[in-house]
């Protein structure tokens, strides 16, 4: 090597030395791997632009197609842009099959309601058509006209087993062959007597039972001591207390009179404006079947009497039961009205009292709250949902509360 004088290994002037030419070697021998790295790192480098590069073109013509537009082209905003759209479009989908499910319930609800509609014309012309007539309201009418008419076939009924055993035969044709044959007057003067000498021997067995009391007490305690005197003491002593008993007793009465005097007399004054009211809301609340109410004066007071509208009467205690009740719901309006006229109105508190009313009577009831309500507040408590539909069609102001 002594004529080598330009090396290919440096542009140096001298030759280098053994250990410069080893450790050249060394890094030569380690820079073939270096070399193959940076190739592959720039092959993959290569790659992945050109996957930037689709991934681009891919979210450009997406977006394009979407409509979307993005700030100097922005990949990744497009991109974003795109998932929510795509979220977007999901959400639609999901509340799209939500709403065509509901639309199938709703859908099943109608058929469900045009079936009970159906069957609901086709009872109401099966019903109108036997009692040939046009609606419903009258078809109602005939109903309470049936009702009226096998009550009075039942009172019928009973006053003619009153009849028969009051006269022991076995037919009304009977009955009325022995009442037209029978001396009316003479019966009438009989029927008298007879009651007076009841009522007087009536008394007279107790006066005498008195007396065979005592004397049997008296009897019994007689002895042979000093009884006899003491029972005459005693006697006399029971005599002074009855007397001034009875004395303190007129006194009671005559003042016990004198305060219902004064009471028949307030209300003499106040009854005819509160049996008014009352009368118009019985009439409304029967639907005409009665005209109003009176009362009749009687021994120990006065009965209340209900005024048919075929021109009948009936006393209070003799109506049916959903009458009683339509009466003293009239009664309770009135009072209502009559209390909060003079003084400070309180709640009207009702718990399904319509319980015997059909739905007839029930809005009659109803208009007749909503009447109350202008004066005071009017609570209705009832757990029938159909009552509810009739309060809300009959006093469209009213509330509905649903308590859980």
């Amino acid at each position: 090597m002594s004529g080598f004088t330009n090396p290919c290994l440096g542009d140096a002037a001298a030759t280098p030395s053994l250990v410069a030419v080893r450790e050249i070697l060394s890094i030569l021998a380690g820079l073939g791997p270096a070399l193959e790295k940076q190739a592959g790192l720039a092959d993959r480098i290569q790659k992945m632009e050109q996957d930037q590069a689709e991934f681009a073109a891919e979210v450009g013509e997406i977006a394009e197609a979407l409509g979307i537009t993005a700030k100097d082209g922005a990949v990744l905003q497009l991109a974003h842009a795109i998932t929510d759209r795509v979220q977007e479009a999901c959400d639609i989908k999901a509340r799209r099959d939500q709403k065509r499910i509901d639309l199938e319930r709703a859908l099943e609800a109608q058929r469900l309601l045009a079936d009970k509609i159906r069957l609901h014309g086709q009872r109401k012309a099966e019903m109108t058509e036997f009692f040939k007539v046009d609606s419903l309201a009258e078809v109602g009418l005939k109903l309470q006209g049936i009702a009226r008419k096998i009550e009075l076939e039942a009172q019928a009924e009973e006053a003619s087993r009153e009849i028969l055993d009051a006269l022991r035969v076995s037919s009304l044709e009977e009955a009325e062959r022995l009442l037209d044959s029978a001396d009316h007057t003479a019966l009438d003067q009989e029927l008298l007597a007879l009651k007076a000498q009841f009522e007087d021997q009536d008394q007279r067995s107790r006066d005498l039972f008195t007396v065979q009391s005592k004397a049997t007490d008296r009897l019994n305690a007689v002895g042979g001591d000093d009884a006899v005197a003491k029972i005459e003491e005693q006697r006399r002593t029971l005599c002074l207390d009855i007397e001034e008993k009875a004395l303190r007793y007129l006194k009671l009465r005559v003042g016990t009179a004198a305060a219902e005097q004064a009471l028949r007399a307030y209300r003499d004054r106040h009854q005819s404006s509160m049996m008014a009211r009352a009368s118009a809301a019985f009439r409304t609340v029967s639907r005409g079947a009665y005209t109003g109410l009176t009362a009749q004066a009687e021994k120990d007071g006065e009965v209340l009497i209900a005024l048919g509208a075929d021109g009948g009467s009936k006393l209070a205690a003799d109506l049916s039961k959903g009458t009683r009740f339509q009466l003293y719901l009239a009664l309770r309006v009135a009072g209502y009205h009559e209390f909060a006229r003079s003084r400070p109105s309180v709640p009207f508190i009702a718990d399904d009292i319509m319980e015997t009313f059909d739905d007839f009577r029930a809005e009659e009831a109803f208009r007749l709250f909503g009447e109350m309500a202008t004066v005071g507040q009017v609570i209705y408590l009832t757990h029938h949902q159909h009552l509810c539909e009739i309060a809300e069609r009959a006093c469209p102001g009213a509330r509905i509360h649903k308590l859980g």
